[in-house]
């Protein structure tokens, strides 16, 4: 089950991501454009301080629900 839900997590990330780049202009074919819209990302990130901030505070806050998550499961499982 945790396993499903890091996965649901990492692409609510990467869907994330796409959403801002395309906030900023950027703009990729629904399919195979997943590795250029990451590489486009991570380069934008390197300069763009305001990008780079919003995406930590998201990887911040993906992490806490998933611990908060697992010490649920293992709290009921206990």
């Amino acid at each position: 089950m945790l396993f499903w839900f890091a996965v649901v997590s990492a692409g609510g990330v990467i869907y994330w991501m796409r959403l801002q780049m395309e906030n900023l202009g950027y703009n990729y074919s629904f399919l195979n454009s997943s590795f250029m819209m990451i590489s486009d990302f991570y380069s934008r990130i390197g300069y763009d301080k305001k990008l780079k901030s919003k995406y930590y505070r998201t990887l911040i806050i993906t992490l806490l629900l998933w611990l908060i998550i697992s010490f649920m499961f293992w709290f009921i499982s206990n």
